[in-house]
């Protein structure tokens, strides 16, 4: 099935019916299939509870909260504000 990680399926399913633009998204994970996720769809990617620091174009946190602090700044700083 497409709909399972790391096949996009779910992804583009989601990005049709809610009208979402998959590159200006993020994906939040604890699997290195959800980073695979992230890159084939072109979004950003947050890797929770990982002891490793992968050279990877994703970003490792400890937690959901670690996260969303992060998405939070990315959005502020992009939008030329600070958060």
């Amino acid at each position: 099935c497409n709909c399972r990680k790391p096949e996009i399926g779910m992804a583009r399913r989601a990005a049709e019916e809610l009208e979402i633009v998959l590159q200006r998204s993020y994906v939040i994970g604890d699997k290195e299939s959800d980073m695979e996720l992230a890159a084939a769809i072109g979004a950003r990617g947050f890797l929770i509870g990982s002891e490793r620091r992968p050279a990877t174009a994703y970003n490792v946190v400890k937690d959901i909260w670690q996260a969303a602090e992060a998405i939070i700044r990315q959005v502020a700083h992009a939008q030329g504000g600070t958060a």
